[in-house]
């Protein structure tokens, strides 16, 4: 019989720490229209947001304090599409923006864009990647017809040890 690993649920401290490194990463993303808005948990028309989600984990810690954790967060791009063709292209947008964050690279109008490397966080933080859980989906429809479409991904990074 196998047995599942118990892993530390990650400090809220923490996460609040890394959420808002990876929000900030998520705002530099040259795949957001300049007239879409950014947020942090909390999304409005025309917005693309990040949520953290439940989860936050730290997979693996060793003897000098240092640690690797992962940290799960949703993309959710509200809109009010017209057509199939912007339905579409929303679901495009979200996608590069994932495509992205994984250091994949997105042509905008003829022109590539690669995330070559992840920004330098604080107090020894280092992302070592950020994968892609499932595809963009429509998650839901409001009364107005704003459309929310969502993709969920997960942060792996390490901190460093007090010695």
């Amino acid at each position: 019989m196998s047995q599942e690993k118990a892993y530390e649920i990650l400090s809220s401290e923490e996460q609040e720490v890394i959420g808002k490194a990876i929000y900030s990463l998520v705002s530099e993303c040259p795949a957001i229209p300049k007239s879409v808005k950014k947020s942090y948990g909390d999304i409005n028309s025309n917005t693309v947001g990040m949520f953290a989600e439940q989860g936050a984990i730290i997979r693996e810690r060793y003897v000098n304090g240092a640690f690797i954790a992962q940290y799960p967060f949703t993309l959710l791009y509200r809109s009010k599409p017209d057509s199939d063709k912007e339905r579409m292209a929303r679901e495009e947008t979200l996608s590069n923006i994932a495509k992205w964050l994984c250091g994949k690279e997105i042509v905008l109008i003829e022109t590539g864009y690669k995330l070559s490397e992840y920004p330098a966080l604080t107090d020894g933080r280092k992302i070592i990647g950020i994968e892609q859980r499932q595809t963009v989906y429509p998650a839901g429809k409001l009364e107005d017809g704003s459309v929310d479409y969502q993709v969920h991904l997960i942060v792996e990074y390490r901190k460093k040890g007090m010695y």
